[in-house]
């Protein structure tokens, strides 16, 4: 617990290697980030290419100098490579090892991230594998428009899901009608006619899949996208009537893909597994009443470990790549082989696992805020009674070695607070004495925190509570509701850390806050070690220093989820490559939101602003000199960078 590695640090001389265990690096990181031995966070964007390692303070640094302020996305474009040949990697192991005569593909769900130079990144891994292997799924319309210019430069194969209008179906039949390996996954039997029809029309032989609704769940965020009242899929029953349907229409032939989606990370290899098998079975039923079957789509599922703690909480998972195609594999050709059929051709849509590491957010510490640990004096005698208890308490907090007695005391202490604070309501005690019961209170919860043996378990929930109630607040440069939209919505926990200092121990307890104006702009959850706590170590802060925090494997979702709430809108972005040399280059740039292009999108015109300024300013008795500075002021800021600059 984070309490007791505090403990810890009081006890022993801090090291890199301490760090690492502390933030949990080793395992979060996957060898995509390290330290060295001056304390500095590394990025290594190719595990198989060791010396290719860089400091992140130097890549900011590098950025300052051309004019680039926090916060900065960046994208790391080899990882994303060596996400798809690892995954493609363990898939054709489990293959061969198998002797699975399928083959794999993975089809990216662009939803997962629709930016087209990560989409890009991702494809041009076909160039480096012994064959293509990559697809690319759309589940819409406008995802379909974009899958299908880019899989010009892919393996062909585009898996369409989503609910379909004819537009969608056409465009789906146009791509199948180029040449492209076109799977139209039937999500209600409405869009079976429409695309026999459409079909019939344009003269084309659709492939089709069905996505089938299983009663297999997997514990997740996202559980209900699995499921028997999931939103999508066809019920047993249902696809059974779209096979007859087929059959009437002498059609069976078209039925190729068979498809389930689990929900987005699984965290338990278990209910994976529980989902092949009744997958498996589907498949072995359907190709004995005649569908020609020859591929199935095991959809997304596939988790990340955010926590580094491999365990089945939301935010980590508790298998490996490996373990994950061996099953994938094995469950399909089990039940083939039992069945006497063909091992069927793999498809996984494993969007996360892929993108989640390829991202890291970096800005900086703006200001921080940090509880004093004040003295307080004895009350006088005319204070109220309710005083004299508080300083009772903080008295025998004080001498007691007893761990059952301070957490007593502590009890006690937040009843009386509470109490004083309706008494000074009622006009019972004055300001004077409600502010002496706060600083005594305080002084108590400190006197308790460092007395108390973090040693026992059962003091584990009350010490997470002080460390909390007496945590440091960091303001940090961004917004949660933009760049980790997820965090706010439903406690995704993402690795945090400072990327520099971390040869020493820690000085500082905090909670990072946003610079929105809302109560929930603030990070809850930490990675600390094996388990999570509602508060993080970091260096301590100086105003007068930059003061650089990372945001690690944000590549996932966050960037097209992001709002803008407090009208605060992307933040600039920056691709890195690794050229021949092993050197790390800016092979692109997305600058920012102006505060101009967020006042557009809600329908502010920057000119017409200015004209506005410039007739307040005129009317005001201010010295020409003084209006024309501050109508630069003003132009400046409405062209300038959302975020607070220097």
């Amino acid at each position: 617990m984070h309490s007791v590695f505090n403990h810890q640090l009081d006890q022993q001389q801090w090291s890199v290697d301490q760090a690492i265990q502390h933030y949990n690096v080793k395992y979060w990181g996957e060898n995509y980030f390290d330290l060295n031995n001056a304390g500095e966070l590394l990025v290594r964007p190719d595990p198989n290419q060791t010396e290719a390692t860089f400091e992140l303070t130097k890549i900011c640094q590098s950025l300052a100098k051309k004019g680039m302020q926090m916060p900065v996305l960046l994208r790391f474009i080899d990882i994303l490579r060596h996400r798809v040949e690892s995954l493609c990697d363990v898939f054709n192991n489990a293959i061969s090892e198998q002797n699975y005569q399928g083959n794999y593909t993975v089809c990216y769900p662009i939803k997962v991230n629709q930016q087209r130079r990560v989409v890009e990144g991702l494809i041009k891994s076909n160039q480096k594998l012994a064959q293509p292997q990559v697809g690319l799924e759309a589940g819409s319309k406008s995802e379909l428009m974009a899958v299908l210019a880019l899989s010009e430069k892919t393996n062909s194969v585009i898996v369409c899901n989503g609910y379909k209008d004819r537009d969608y179906l056409r465009t789906a039949l146009i791509a199948t009608q180029l040449g492209h390996q076109v799977y139209i996954v039937i999500e209600k039997i409405s869009e079976l006619d429409l695309l026999l029809q459409e079909a019939e029309i344009m003269d084309v032989t659709p492939r089709i899949g069905i996505r089938a609704r299983l009663a297999s769940k997997g514990e997740s965020k996202w559980q209900e996208s699995g499921g028997e009242h999931s939103k999508f899929g066809l019920s047993a029953s249902q696809i059974l009537r779209v096979v007859d349907k087929l059959k009437k229409e002498n059609q069976l032939n078209i039925f190729q893909l068979l498809h389930f989606h689990l929900g987005s990370q699984i965290t338990s290899i278990r209910d994976i597994q529980n989902a092949l098998k009744e997958c498996a079975r589907f498949y072995a039923e359907l190709c004995k009443i005649g569908a020609p079957i020859t591929t199935v789509d095991v959809g997304g599922g596939l988790g990340v470990d955010y926590e580094g703690t491999q365990s089945q909480s939301h935010c980590s998972v508790n298998y490996s790549l490996s373990e994950y195609a061996n099953n994938v594999v094995g469950a399909f050709r089990e039940t083939a082989e039992k069945s006497s059929l063909p091992h069927p051709s793999i498809i996984t849509e494993s969007g996360r696992a892929l993108t989640a590491h390829h991202a890291v957010l970096i800005t900086n510490v703006i200001d921080s805020e940090k509880p004093r640990e004040v003295e307080v004096e004895q009350p006088f005698d005319d204070c109220h009674v309710i005083i004299h208890n508080l300083w009772d308490i903080f008295i025998e907090a004080q001498d007691s070695e007893n761990n059952h007695q301070l957490i007593e005391c502590y009890h006690n202490a937040e009843y009386l607070l509470k109490q004083t604070q309706e008494m000074f309501n009622h006009g019972i005690i004055n300001l004077v004495e409600r502010g002496l019961a706060e600083r005594t209170h305080r002084r108590i919860l400190f006197t308790i925190k460092q007395r108390i043996d973090p040693e026992i378990k059962t003091h584990h929930e009350t010490l997470a509570i002080l460390q909390q109630k007496l945590a440091s607040k960091f303001f940090v440069n961004f917004s949660v509701f933009q760049s980790l939209p997820d965090a706010w919505a439903i406690d995704q926990i993402f690795p945090i850390m400072p990327l520099k200092g971390l040869h020493e121990k820690p000085q500082e307890t905090a909670i990072l806050q946003d610079i929105t104006c809302d109560s929930d702009g603030v990070l809850k959850h930490y990675v600390n070690g094996k388990s999570i706590m509602p508060t993080v170590d970091l260096p301590h802060y100086t105003p007068d220093e930059e003061y650089l925090i990372g945001l690690f494997m944000v590549g996932a979702y966050q960037e097209i989820l992001g709002d803008m709430h407090n009208l605060f809108g992307d933040t600039h972005t920056v691709d890195l490559e690794l050229n021949g040399d092993n050197e790390l280059k800016v092979v692109a740039t997305e600058t920012g939101s102006s505060v101009e292009e967020l006042l557009d999108y809600v329908d502010f015109d920057a000119k017409s602003l200015l004209e506005s300024y410039r007739r307040q300013l005129k009317q005001s008795a201010l010295p020409q000199s003084t209006q024309r500075q501050y109508l630069a002021e003003l132009r400046q800021g409405i062209y300038g960078y959302c975020y607070l600059e220097e």
